[in-house]
């Protein structure tokens, strides 16, 4: 099979309490070798 042209975003919000809990799912995408091509954040 041929390598896949599929993107990943990665959407995130909910202010500075949610910040902890979004570094800890950067670190597991990490650990899995799972590369984000876009971020997203609210304001």
């Amino acid at each position: 099979m041929g390598k896949s042209n599929k993107k990943i975003g990665l959407a995130l919000g909910g202010g500075a309490v949610l910040g902890a809990a979004h570094v800890g799912v950067l670190k597991a995408l990490r650990e899995a070798e799972i590369n984000i091509d876009t971020f997203l954040e609210q304001v």
